[in-house]
């Protein structure tokens, strides 16, 4: 399948491979699933209830594979880079700059030889002026409920490789150790 192998050398963090990431974030039909919810917090607080995380090998038999937001909707469960970018696609459809982020997720990312970082995680970092530089962290795997939305600057178990922007239509190469 076209789209596997596709996804899996955005996933893994070829630069050439990175260039579409951008293109993961959609507007999805909002009123097709009946979803009413505007505040950031809300969405990532229902997705986090309303989506079980089952990995991709578990559920397709692939170590990666990329569903359609709208798949996700109805099955009710991903990964991280599924349910994250089904976050990031509501916020989008909003008119909300939140961005697809491939990256790790480790407490011990500062002390990791850069030879030893690959990525883990995919979630959204939620920028919401224009020069934002300290975004925050849209992560809807787990299923604990939040009153506020995390900067991405005060966990640094969050290291940040590439993202990629529906609103700019453009990718990003990050590094939010430095």
């Amino acid at each position: 399948m076209k789209i596997k192998r596709a996804i899996q050398t955005k996933y893994w963090g070829a630069h050439e491979g990175m260039k579409e990431l951008y293109e993961w974030v959609n507007k999805v039909n909002l009123n097709l699933w009946n979803i009413l919810i505007k505040d950031p917090i809300a969405i990532r607080n229902f997705l986090t209830q309303y989506t079980d995380y089952t990995s991709d090998k578990e559920q397709f038999g692939y170590n990666e594979y990329w569903q359609n937001p709208n798949n996700i909707l109805h099955t009710r469960n991903d990964d991280c880079e599924g349910i994250n970018n089904l976050a990031c696609n509501i916020l989008f459809t909003l008119g909300y700059d939140c961005r697809l982020s491939i990256g790790r997720s480790d407490f011990n990312n500062g002390y990791l030889k850069p030879k030893d970082r690959r990525p883990n995680h995919a979630y959204g970092l939620l920028f919401l002026t224009k020069n934002e530089t300290n975004p925050y962290i849209i992560e809807c795997t787990g299923n604990d409920l939040v009153e506020v939305l995390p900067k991405i600057d005060s966990c640094p178990e969050y290291y940040t490789w590439y993202m990629g922007s529906g609103v700019h239509k453009k990718n990003y190469v990050c590094n939010h150790l430095v």
